[in-house]
């Protein structure tokens, strides 16, 4: 497996843009879903992430309430996903946390899928969920 590494300076100034969008503040702890992040080749071989296509940051859970205070300038990669293929992804259960630097962290659960299959992956997940379900029940979200 090649190595997962961040490409250079205007990365985190996207990163900070939207992780700023989301809502997120120096110090918490997020996990997230990173949409449309793109995977490309070095000429060293290695697994590069842009981060300039991505689409947004989707906050699913605050794990850390943050200081409310600034982002930092940089970012870091912390972990790594076994990806084997250049492409546009989108990164879940990825863990965003700043403290001195923003730091993109997978964790055992965080997963990939390529651009566009989440959102097909979740209809079918909702499709599969209703099914058997009471349509007109108060609390169903079933179509």
């Amino acid at each position: 497996m090649k190595s997962l590494v961040l490409a250079e300076a205007p990365q985190s100034d996207v990163l900070k843009r939207e992780m700023e969008r989301a809502k997120i503040s120096h110090g918490q702890r997020v996990s997230a879903i990173l949409s449309n992040v793109r995977v490309a080749v070095d000429n060293q071989g290695q697994f590069v992430l842009f981060f300039c296509p991505m689409k947004k940051v989707q906050k699913i859970a605050v794990l850390e309430e943050g200081d409310g205070g600034e982002l930092p300038e940089k970012a870091v990669l912390v972990g790594s996903l076994p990806i084997t293929e250049t492409g546009d992804y989108d990164f879940h259960n990825v863990e965003l946390y700043s403290n001195g630097k923003m730091q993109v962290i997978f964790r055992e659960n965080s997963y990939f899928l390529p651009h566009g299959e989440s959102l097909q992956a979740e209809r079918q997940r909702a499709r599969v969920l209703c099914q058997g379900a009471d349509p007109g029940g108060p609390s169903s979200n079933c179509f």
